[in-house]
């Protein structure tokens, strides 16, 4: 737990720090056990002008996948992370059935 602390801590110091706006990629998926997981990832540019990416969460997402829970779990990991003036765009990665 105090890595992952650590690392979060150093998350947010790099996403706060870089220069200009964040996008976002998100996947949905169902495991074999049917249980259901959520992952958001973070693009962006940084000081020196490379293109880089951070899994910001991957985490368990209860029922039901409505619009308004997806919304609130992406805008929670964003504020918690201090950087929810820094979204600009989302792709959302959608898997056949």
């Amino acid at each position: 737990m105090e890595k992952f602390v650590e690392y979060k801590k150093l998350i947010r110091n790099i996403l706060q720090n870089s220069p200009g706006t964040i996008a976002l990629t998100v996947d949905l998926w169902t495991s074999t056990a049917n249980d259901s997981y959520f992952e958001i990832t973070a693009h962006f540019v940084d000081k020196d002008w490379k293109l880089r990416f951070l899994v910001l969460d991957f985490c368990l997402m209860p029922q039901p996948h409505t619009g308004e829970a997806l919304k609130d779990t992406i805008l929670t990991i964003l504020t918690d992370l201090g950087i929810e003036h820094k979204f600009l765009a989302l792709q959302w990665t959608m898997h056949p059935v």
